[in-house]
């Protein structure tokens, strides 16, 4: 599967992960720099974040649709052997799991934005 500009998901997932790693590594507070310029850089970066939590379950939801999908017309297997059972069970905990994590998605999503929120009132003395 790919994007419509070419690029497939795994490569954008990984760009996304390796991004997160990036500003992991720009706000790492030191005794002489590094965390944030300013309140409202802190604001923006969160708010991004939000944007991008936001996203996640429909995301999410899309990945779900297409294993229920497969799973249904048959064309998935286990490596464990030739059991359909353990394929089942692996789709429906895998299914279980992804639902789990648009909720949580939604979760985070309501938290950045409640920090968003409250970081927007302050500036820097």
């Amino acid at each position: 599967m790919t994007t419509n500009d070419g690029r497939d998901p795994i490569w954008l997932s990984e760009t996304a992960a390796e991004n997160i790693r990036i500003i992991n590594r720009s706000t790492i507070l030191t005794r002489d720099a590094g965390g944030y310029s300013a309140p409202g850089e802190l604001f923006s970066t969160v708010l991004n974040l939000a944007t991008l939590a936001q996203r996640l379950p429909q995301l999410l939801q899309q990945a779900s649709s297409w294993l229920e999908r497969e799973d249904e017309h048959d064309r998935l297997y286990h490596d464990g052997g030739a059991s359909s059972m353990q394929c089942s069970l692996a789709v429906g905990g895998a299914l279980t799991e992804l639902d789990n994590a648009v909720r949580f998605a939604r979760m985070l999503e309501g938290a950045l934005d409640g920090a968003a929120n409250r970081l927007s009132h302050l500036g820097q003395k």
